[in-house]
């Protein structure tokens, strides 16, 4: 559930497109044979995970799922949405009483690391700790210690 949950949290709820019609009647009618067999929302809710790959735009995934989710009632672009406001706060909370510069810095150093420029992350390194700060590199993002 949390899974399908952040995978929903990553769509962009934003998308204008026009909506893929004939992307939506293909997955609206697999997911009505899936439950057409004696209510098989198993396979039913394994076409979610059909939308999420499709290669369509965000906006109609978001339609299938908030169409689908009519019946199966799992709250999924509810918990999506409260998944996005917990991590904009995490996130905001994430620098709390770190000086803007070193922020800045933090951001180039990770930029540079994504684009495999590592002299340049590890002289933004050096930078940081001359302001009194540390940076760590963990699976959610670098994290700011002072020193």
């Amino acid at each position: 559930y949390e899974k399908l949950v952040q995978k929903i949290a990553q769509l962009d709820f934003d998308d204008n497109s026009e909506l893929d019609q004939a992307t939506v009647d293909k997955l609206q009618d697999k997911f009505v044979k899936n439950l057409a067999i004696d209510l098989n929302t198993a396979n039913a809710v394994s076409v979610l995970y059909d939308v999420l790959k499709a290669d369509t735009n965000d906006r109609t995934k978001l339609y299938l799922i908030n169409d689908f989710e009519r019946v199966l009632s799992l709250g999924l672009l509810d918990r999506a949405d409260k998944y996005l406001q917990a991590k904009a706060e995490k996130e905001a909370n994430r620098y709390a009483g770190v000086p803007e510069e070193v922020v800045k810095l933090v951001d180039e150093r990770a930029q540079a690391k994504k684009a495999k420029d590592f002299a340049k992350a590890d002289a933004l390194r050096d930078q940081i700790s001359a302001l009194g700060y540390t940076v760590k590199d963990t699976a959610e993002g670098p994290v700011i210690e002072k020193a």
